[in-house]
């Protein structure tokens, strides 16, 4: 192998590992978004505390910009 083949493996190799990183958090943030879905769908209490305060339902939009933000990093 010479010096060109070997880098453009080591590449592919780092961008193959990089990308199961990046499907891994997706795979999570897919699965906690699942959770979070269910509990609310199964809970009328919380829907009506969700969709009849204004204020809550901001505060949680703000709270995941911000935690996307943060996170992004």
């Amino acid at each position: 192998m010479d010096a060109w083949t070997t880098n453009s493996v080591q590449t592919a190799e780092r961008v193959s590992a990089f990308l199961w990183k990046v499907y891994g958090w997706m795979a999570v943030g897919l699965g906690l978004t699942a959770v979070v879905a269910f509990a609310v769908a199964g809970s009328p209490d919380l829907q009506r505390v969700l969709i009849g305060n204004r204020l809550i339902f901001f505060a949680l939009v703000i709270a995941e910009l911000g935690l996307v933000f943060f996170m992004s990093a």
